[in-house]
């Protein structure tokens, strides 16, 4: 899993330094150099595409809205604590989509997904691919949170605190929208194999 450097503030003036922060206090936020902007970008430019596609219809669309995740990361304060940089990166690109659909009001999920496929036998690569058209159809049909939330957890992998953080919702919440979508993804996934 791709980790983006920490990024520190420039040294202070002893003459005017901070007093010490206590354990436990949250490091303050630093303003991003270009070069470390560069860096930022290498490091996580990906996957923001893949959360910003996987939300988004039209390529062109997508590719626009992760330009606008970058421009506010480099224009605005960063975390000064590395481990909590992940969530807030994916809360800017969480809130540039949702900016995006209050001005558009269109759909959420593109039409098919494509995922990394371990070159199985042509059999097996049917069968999975059928799978997935299967899973992305179910997940098309989920309300949008739920949607978002699952593709957070077990796309992205982060844990629930930071799917929680990312969405501005609590912990428990993030747990609750996980939960009742794979509930609902069962059901849908279990009627199709019925058919």
């Amino acid at each position: 899993m791709t980790r983006v450097f920490a990024l520190q503030p420039p040294p202070a003036d002893p003459a005017n330094a901070a007093p010490a922060r206590l354990a436990g206090e949250p490091m303050p936020a630093v303003r991003v150099m270009p070069d470390e902007a560069a860096a930022l970008y290498e490091t996580w430019a990906l996957r923001v595409r893949g959360y910003v596609r996987f939300r988004v219809r039209d390529e062109t669309d997508a590719e626009d809205l992760v330009a606008d995740v970058f421009r506010r990361i480099v224009t605005q304060p960063i975390p000064g604590d590395p481990r909590v940089r992940p969530a807030w990166i994916f809360r800017v690109a969480h809130n540039v989509v949702i900016d995006h659909y209050r001005r558009r009001r269109i759909p959420l999920l593109p039409d098919h997904f494509d995922r990394a496929d371990d070159a199985p036998s042509l059999p097996d690569r049917v069968i999975h691919d059928e799978r997935i058209r299967s899973t992305d159809a179910a997940l098309r049909t989920l309300p949008g949170r739920q949607r978002a939330a699952i593709y957070l957890r077990y796309y992205e992998e982060l844990a629930f605190d930071e799917v929680a953080t990312v969405m501005g919702i609590p912990s428990s919440t993030a747990r609750s929208l996980v939960h009742r979508g794979l509930k609902r993804l069962a059901i849908l996934l279990a009627e199709e194999k019925e058919r």
